[in-house]
């Protein structure tokens, strides 16, 4: 059984479940489990797993997971899913990268040891699946947005923004898990970033939609109180878009704001979106980081190579396999967070990935 680990379900499920599919068609079990399981996950398989697919190897959590494959004698991969390392933290990654048997990179820029250079298969979205996007009407009627203006969609990226007023000692915590310093520093800088792109917001044309997407791990909180600032000052009304895929919005936006070395840059140049895109705080360092993805046939590459590299496959008893299928189904009825809670939306049930599944299936056929 090769367990592929999602973290966040706006950004990993279409790549995830894309490669879950591919595994399927060479006859790899796999499934494809939410990171909040990892206990119960593990605990179910025992030493039933053949591999596991992760999105780093460092912190507490990766490392207990690498630690129970490796007592087991399972694979591990590694496929980056949150982001192209900018210039900024390439050391980082390079430093902190260990324990695993291959990494799947984006780019030749980044090929640290054991890796292949496959692209991600996130991305095949805008290629050979571009025909599961949505449609412009469906995601202005999804969320109730005007269709007789233009739309500026201004996408954030300040996700340590709000450690400078809560959860600080999670934010302390968690960064020395990661082996990373400055925490504080960090926060306060892009708490500051993240208000001179919200002031940034003020200034759009009226003759536009203003659709606000946070970052997946900002307060939406603090943007519904921005939102009200924005009307009450300047009378001007917000759409807060939280829950939607980024390759969705792209179909709507006539013009684009976001921040420097946000992943959207490359998004819309993966998806040839002619909109005007205007990126705040953008350093010369790292203007073109997005510049350089490999694209090909990610998911069937990657499947490719875990079945040839992984060991037989080891049938989970059957005590076992109830168990793990209780876990699942409690957590595919999760509800998710109230819209006000941090991080809403982030948690990955099944039922997401089998829909995708179930479109790429269809397609096939």
């Amino acid at each position: 059984m090769i367990i592929i680990w999602a973290d966040s379900r706006w950004r990993d499920s279409f790549g995830l479940a894309l490669l879950s599919h591919e595994l399927d068609k060479l006859n790899v079990r796999n499934i494809v489990v939410d990171f909040q399981l990892a206990p119960q996950v593990m605990q179910a398989i025992g030493n039933r797993i053949t591999g596991t697919i992760l999105n780093h190897t460092i912190g507490k959590r990766n490392r207990a997971i690498i630690s129970h494959c490796k007592s087991a004698g399972a694979k591990v991969y590694v496929m980056p899913t949150e982001g192209k390392p900018t210039p900024e933290n390439y050391q980082w990654f390079y430093d902190n990268q260990t324990g695993y048997n291959k990494l799947f990179s984006w780019t030749e820029e980044f090929t640290p040891p054991k890796t292949a250079v496959t692209g991600s298969p996130r991305f095949q979205i805008y290629d050979q699946y571009k025909h599961l996007i949505d449609s412009p009407e469906v995601v202005l009627d999804r969320h109730r947005i005007p269709k007789d203006k233009k739309n500026t969609v201004f996408v954030s990226s300040s996700p340590q923004a709000k450690f400078t007023y809560k959860n600080t000692n999670f934010l302390l915590t968690d960064w020395k898990d990661l082996k990373r310093t400055g925490a504080i520093d960090n926060a306060k800088e892009s708490m500051e970033k993240l208000r001179r792109f919200a002031d940034f917001i003020s200034l759009t044309d009226k003759d536009s939609n203003i659709i606000i997407r946070p970052h997946p791990m900002e307060d939406l909180l603090w943007w519904q109180r921005w939102q009200g600032k924005l009307f009450s000052e300047y009378g001007r009304l917000s759409y807060l878009v939280s829950q939607e895929y980024i390759f969705n919005l792209l179909q709507i936006a006539n013009s684009w704001v976001v921040n420097n070395n946000c992943t959207t840059i490359l998004d819309k140049r993966l998806a040839k979106n002619e909109g005007i895109l205007s990126v705040i705080d953008e350093t010369s360092e790292a203007a073109d980081w997005a510049s350089d993805i490999v694209q090909k046939d990610s998911a069937k590459e990657i499947a490719q190579i875990i079945a040839s590299e992984t060991i037989p496959q080891k049938p989970l008893p059957v005590d076992k396999f109830l168990q793990l299928t209780h876990y699942l189904k409690q957590y595919n009825q999760h509800i998710f967070p109230n819209p006000q809670e941090q991080h809403v939306g982030k948690a990955v049930p099944m039922s997401v990935i089998g829909g995708w599944k179930a479109k790429l299936k269809k397609v096939e056929s």
